[in-house]
């Protein structure tokens, strides 16, 4: 079976548990909590999808949902996590803000020079505004460029943490180098499904948006496939991570 065959497989894994659905419901319920209570309830969800890359890449089990308990172990894991992802994310986050700023300013100095009746005016400065667009859409873009690259980077690092049980571990790049080459096709897939369940979930979402019945619906919606991705998203690649060492072990 392939990789992008085993990940498929591997989509009804939160299911096979008998008790699933109190599991998912508390891992539901941390959600729709955390739009009360900020980052606590979603880094102890954080935490619980920790345990399960734990069990694949430490005790080499198949992903399975773990019970509840330890709950301040689970805050502080999730917490650990969240951190690695927020450092990995900073360059893209850098220059999406940079791009949105180079495009706002245009737009407000637009908004300025428009109640100006002095139409010269107005068409020197076109040039300099359509400039700031172009850059601020240039470095919007790069960001994103960016951040596919590092998302790589942050899916093996995450996935070394979880292995050695160390913060510092996440940024070993000289560690989980040669796993992510070997693995390269495996964590590629995981992206790709990601992306593809992401945008199946959007559209199911704008179903919600615009029908009067369902739109109160909407928040219980978002807190279940937020939750239901960082499982998938977490579990899938510590099995790319597992199978990058698998190849890599292979390949000697």
């Amino acid at each position: 079976m392939s990789f992008f065959g085993l990940l498929f497989r591997m989509l009804a894994f939160p299911f096979r548990d008998p008790n699933w659905t109190k599991k998912l419901g508390i891992g539901f319920l941390l959600m729709i909590s955390s739009l009360a209570v900020p980052f606590i309830p979603a880094w102890i969800a954080t935490g619980y999808c920790y345990r399960i890359m734990r069990r694949i890449l430490v005790e080499n089990g198949e992903p399975s949902l773990p019970e509840w308990d330890d709950w301040g172990g689970l805050l502080s894991d999730g917490v650990k996590f969240w951190g690695v992802s927020i450092l990995y994310s900073l360059p893209m986050l850098l220059f999406l803000f940079a791009g949105a700023v180079m495009m706002l300013v245009p737009v407000l100095l637009s908004v300025l020079i428009s109640t100006n009746r002095n139409l010269q005016t107005q068409w020197e400065i076109f040039p300099y505004l359509l400039l700031g667009l172009l850059i601020g859409f240039a470095l919007i873009f790069l960001g994103l460029l960016i951040g596919s690259a590092l998302s790589l980077f942050q899916q093996a690092g995450l996935s070394h943490m979880a292995r050695k049980g160390e913060f510092k571990a996440a940024f070993e790049i000289k560690g989980y180098w040669p796993i992510l080459r070997a693995g390269l096709g495996p964590f590629l897939a995981v992206l790709l499904l990601a992306s593809l369940f992401g945008a199946v979930i959007m559209m199911v979402g704008q179903v919600f948006i615009v029908t009067v019945v369902l739109m109160p619906l909407f928040p219980f919606f978002v807190a279940l496939y937020t939750f239901l991705l960082m499982l998938y998203l977490y579990t899938f690649a510590a099995l790319a991570y597992r199978e990058g060492m698998r190849r890599l072990a292979a390949s000697h």
